[in-house]
């Protein structure tokens, strides 16, 4: 089964979230339209889970 997961997890996780929004983010300008708003619609998905996380009523 899995544990609970201890607060230094849940800011790794926030961490890579936001480390994953800025690659895509990077990544979205060497891409044409319609696949940079692919990206820059994962980059908004990645960042608004890394905030919900950071509320606190994380898991």
């Amino acid at each position: 089964m899995a544990s609970a997961l201890a607060p230094d997890d849940w800011r790794r996780i926030r961490d890579a979230l936001r480390y994953q929004a800025r690659d895509l983010h990077h990544r979205s300008y060497a891409v044409h339209g319609s696949r940079r708003e692919l990206l820059w619609e994962e980059m908004d998905r990645c960042l608004a889970l890394a905030d919900q996380l950071e509320q606190p009523s994380q898991p």
